[in-house]
């Protein structure tokens, strides 16, 4: 009798600690999304471009199903091919070809380097995610 009612302790002293672990990554991961939100706003409001305003929509509408490097990839406005690769898996090729089918939002630099829409990228994946699930 003595060794149940021990179990049993033992099980709800389990169970209550999961719930406040559960509790403390719900905590940073909100901390994450407000602190990614203060950064994008980091400028006057009419000052911001049309990708840090997609970005704070996409973050605003999939803040649940992003991962640690999306969050990293978000960190900058533009990424190379190679980084894009990294990132998505694909090979350069790839992103390339998405590229020039207009599936990635991209621009040049001044060296004619092609520069890749990050929020683009990570929209493709959290897209990619949502039907490799459904």
């Amino acid at each position: 009798m003595a060794v149940d009612t021990t179990v049993s302790r033992y099980r709800a002293a389990l169970l209550q600690e999961a719930e406040l672990e559960k509790r403390l990554i719900d905590a940073r991961t909100e901390r994450q999304i407000c602190e990614k939100m203060l950064a994008l706003r980091g400028g006057r409001s009419d000052d911001k471009s049309d990708n840090r305003i997609h970005a704070e929509e996409l973050i605003a509408k999939h803040a649940d199903r992003l991962e640690p490097s999306d969050w990293e990839m978000l960190d900058s406005e533009f990424c190379t091919t190679g980084e894009a690769a990294r990132y998505t898996g694909l090979s350069a090729t790839s992103i390339k070809r998405y590229c020039d089918r207009g599936d990635f939002a991209t621009k040049r630099s001044s060296m004619k380097r092609r520069l890749i829409s990050t929020v683009s990228l990570v929209e493709f994946m959290i897209n990619g995610k949502t039907e490799e699930t459904s």
